[in-house]
Order: structure tokens, then C-alpha cells, then sequence
């Protein structure tokens, strides 16, 4: 599920760099795009761990 959610995601960055008008932006923003979303993909899955051992941290004291 991870697989396609991430084809589809990627083809929707591309669809959005390559659509001028939209922002300003132009074609050879493509990179700075999929950068920006294969930043986002390595970064997020360590993020939400932290959010969830914070979350846990949180529940434990308040159980104390």
C-alpha cells in the first residue's frame, strides 16, 4: 500500500512542478519538488516515532 501511495504521490509532485501557470513554477523545478518529497519521505517516519514516544511519555505520567 506504501508502494503506490508514494508512485501516486511522486507523479502528483511531477504533475505539479511541470503545471506553469499553477505557481510560477517552471520545469526545471521538478528537482527541487521530488527533493523536497524524498526529504519529506525520509523524514517523516522518525518524526512520527518521536510523536509517539512523547505520546507515551505523556500517558505514563499522567497514570502515575
Amino acid at each position: 500500500m506504501a508502494v503506490i501511495l508514494g508512485s501516486v504521490l511522486y507523479r502528483l509532485a511531477v504533475a505539479f512542478a511541470l503545471s506553469s501557470g499553477m505557481f510560477g513554477l517552471e520545469a526545471s523545478d521538478l528537482n527541487l519538488v521530488t527533493a523536497l518529497l524524498v526529504a519529506l519521505a525520509l523524514i517523516a517516519p522518525k518524526a512520527r516515532q518521536q510523536y509517539q514516544k512523547k505520546k507515551r511519555i505523556k500517558q505514563a505520567e499522567v497514570t502515575k
